[in-house]
């Protein structure tokens, strides 16, 4: 007797077709998530450095005793006083 073990080479073929239909599933799937992934980790550092800001600005801005008040005309906001240099923009 002659028993030859393997697979033909449909069946090989039939296996190499349905790993490349799955690989062409999978690939956008994951690269969405992986751009969602990194728009929400921006949005987070964002918030971060705002939270930095605000820790930064309430450990050093103790000197200052006045109410601070802002001018907001013509998409600009200056401060009245001169104790505190900003100046910003009202989007």
């Amino acid at each position: 007797m002659n028993n030859k073990k393997g697979f033909t080479l449909i069946e090989l073929l039939a296996v190499i077709l349905i790993l490349a239909i799955i690989a062409l599933i999978a690939i956008p799937v994951v690269t969405n998530i992986i751009n969602d992934a990194k728009k929400h980790a921006l949005k987070d550092s964002a918030y971060g450095i705002i939270d930095a800001t605000d820790l930064y600005f309430a450990k050093n801005m103790k000197s200052i005793t006045t109410n601070l008040e802002f001018d907001c005309s013509n998409n600009k906001c200056e401060a009245s006083t001169n104790k505190l240099d900003f100046k910003g923009e009202v989007k």
